[in-house]
């Protein structure tokens, strides 16, 4: 199997890494650092600048989860990816009868928002991301509502609140939480400091049972914080 990711980093100090939950890459426990390599693109055919990592998967599994993590040298720490964990499914057929798009039959090329993903001969599956979600962001629904990333420091708990953030609904799992090595004490410690509200409601919002079973109340909360806070 092969994933790459489209991702140039202008500082040498930095690389990628990933990291996923079969012992090919490093089960969710130990990350793999990606080879930048010059690929054609699948596509267009020119050459382009990837990270890149091969690896053999058992061919009884059907479904593969990941992350990126970005590695800087200079201060020798690990920042995950502000993303949901990436998914990909070892078999093409499943996907193609969601709807979606293919690209090329002789390939079985699936083309997403932000990736291409295919199988070529010999049941050898290929991936190419082209996102990296590293930044923290947010986007503002109405004038009482913004959908945004989780904040890695004290600093971005600050842009939130220069947002007018009042109260916050966080659905992070601690799984996720252990993953992505928030420090989470620290940054819990910091929200009242700053008057805000804080309600953990872990979601696994991915999962579509969890989703069905949890939606309804955290809809309730949300609406309730919105009532309480709005402008």
């Amino acid at each position: 199997m092969v994933l790459r990711l489209k991702n140039e980093l202008s500082d040498s100090s930095k690389s990628i890494y990933i990291i996923g939950d079969d012992e090919a890459l490093g089960a969710l426990k130990t990350p793999k650092k990606m080879e930048f390599v010059l690929k054609r693109d699948p596509i267009t055919k020119l050459l382009e600048r990837y990270w890149e990592y091969i690896c053999w998967i058992d061919s009884m599994k059907q479904h593969l989860k990941y992350y990126y993590v970005l590695y800087d040298e200079k201060e020798k720490k690990l920042f995950w990816e502000r993303y949901k964990e990436r998914k990909m499914d070892l078999d093409v057929s499943i996907e193609i009868k969601q709807g979606l798009k293919t690209l090329s039959t002789s390939l079985n090329s699936i083309q997403f928002s932000d990736c291409l993903y295919f199988k070529c001969k010999l049941n050898k599956y290929k991936k190419i991301d082209c996102n990296f979600h590293l930044n923290f962001f947010s986007y503002k629904v109405n004038e009482n509502l913004i959908l945004g990333t989780f904040p890695y420091n004290s600093e971005e708990v600050d842009f939130m609140r220069r947002e007018g953030v009042k109260a916050i609904l966080n659905i992070n799992t601690l799984e996720e939480i252990n993953f992505t090595m928030i420090n989470w004490d620290i940054i819990t410690k910091y929200y009242p400091d700053k008057d805000f509200e804080l309600i953990d409601f872990q979601m696994m919002d991915y999962e579509p049972n969890e989703v069905n079973h949890k939606m309804r109340y955290a809809a309730y909360i949300l609406h309730n914080l919105i009532t309480n806070y709005k402008v």
